[in-house]
């Protein structure tokens, strides 16, 4: 990559794949030809995005005349509560690490509202913004669906990138998944005013349509 901004250039191009660990399905492993390269670092990405917008549309737009394929995104949705309390937990763990302690559940309004404010007006802002910026082919992936549903969901997948939905492939991938999604909402204590913080901003996101704190 050829931009003045060197230092965020380099660490987009530092961050490392995360492959699945499911046995014969990774990228080192191919028939023919290499068909689908994924990457799976997108809070990454959108704290890129949102600490320099510029310099990363400058890399996605390089990235696109490089490898002159099809880019299209891959869109994990989680009920938010749940999203929120483990960026919570993380920042309670960090706090606990420097020797601060926490009751549980989690009381604690500030790293709630913190987490509260992380995970909608920069996370899920800047992924609704790259995603209108280069009107990208996007596919939504509910946790409660995949979890219901798994086959019909893995199926979405294949069709969404264009590849045979092998059954060995489908059973492989419900063997790694939980039967049911994990509440982390409930190890927090909600006042009605951070719930309510949640509710209004789920209204700015398409795809938390439906979401509450009761829903799965």
């Amino acid at each position: 990559l050829h931009l003045q901004s060197r230092d965020i250039a380099d660490w987009i191009l530092r961050i490392k794949f995360k492959m699945t660990r499911a046995p014969n399905n990774y990228m080192g492993r191919f028939q023919k030809k290499v068909t689908v390269i994924g990457e799976k670092e997108a809070g990454t990405d959108t704290e890129l995005f949102w600490r320099n917008g510029t310099v990363w549309t400058a890399v996605f737009k390089e990235l696109q005349m490089t490898v002159q394929v099809p880019i299209k995104v891959v869109l994990v949705v989680r009920n938010p509560y749940d999203q929120i309390a483990t960026l919570t937990r993380i920042a309670v763990e960090e706090h606990e690490e420097r020797g601060k302690k926490f009751r549980r559940p989690i009381d604690s309004e500030y790293l709630i509202e913190d987490a509260i404010r992380r995970l909608f007006n920069i996370s899920m802002q800047s992924a609704l913004d790259i995603i209108n910026t280069f009107n990208l082919d996007v596919l939504e992936v509910h946790l409660p669906n995949l979890s219901a549903n798994p086959r019909e969901e893995i199926g979405n997948w294949c069709k969404f990138f264009e590849v045979e939905c092998y059954d060995w492939y489908v059973e492989m991938c419900i063997a790694y998944l939980y039967s049911k999604t994990h509440q982390t909402r409930h190890t927090l204590v909600w006042t009605p005013r951070l719930k309510q913080m949640v509710a209004d901003n789920i209204k700015r996101f398409p795809w938390y349509k439906g979401y509450t704190f009761d829903s799965d």
